[in-house]
């Protein structure tokens, strides 16, 4: 019966190709790994899990861990921290500015909206120290996972395409 309510929800074209045979597997769940692309050093591996009815993602791996002054943050970040894992340094409350950025939620309470899509939850932006609300989009053939934050109701203000990754370890 669970089958048949999940195929309800599958559009036709790849109802037909799944029966024929011509696509091994219907992809159209969102936890796992997925690589969030930069241009700012701020690379990492999110792991996106479920909690309850919702699902919520942590930074598992960072691609730069350690601060080292070359971020193109160098005139904000403390210098005390220059050589020093990465932490919440950008956090509006100083007592969680030295938790660690791996193992942090970054995002929290995604609720199934639509088909591929989740809605109604909140991503950290780490750089900024601000959260902001979002909403996820998962491809078709649910490799890749387009991340829209916005504050309010509809004003965008960023959207990442994120890369579904096998594992937690970096891509070769």
């Amino acid at each position: 019966m669970a089958f048949l309510s999940t195929m309800a929800r599958v559009p036709i074209a790849l109802k037909m190709a799944a029966m024929q045979g011509l696509v091994s597997e219907i992809e159209e769940d969102i936890t796992g790994y997925w690589l969030k692309h930069s241009n700012n050093h701020d690379d990492a591996i999110i792991a996106i899990y479920q909690n309850a009815d919702v699902y919520d993602g942590r930074i598992v791996k960072l691609a730069h861990p350690i601060f080292n002054g070359d971020e193109g943050l160098a005139d904000i970040v403390p210098p005390a921290v220059i050589g020093k894992n990465k932490t919440d340094v950008f956090h509006p409350d100083p007592l969680l500015r030295s938790r660690p950025l791996e193992g942090m939620r970054i995002i929290a309470g995604l609720r199934s909206a639509h088909y591929l899509e989740w809605s109604g939850a909140y991503i950290y932006c780490h750089g900024e120290g601000r959260t902001y609300q979002c909403k996820a989009r998962l491809s078709d053939d649910g490799k890749s996972l387009q991340i829209e934050t916005y504050r309010g109701k509809s004003t965008a203000v960023a959207t990442q395409t994120w890369t579904r990754l096998r594992s937690s370890h970096w891509p070769v």
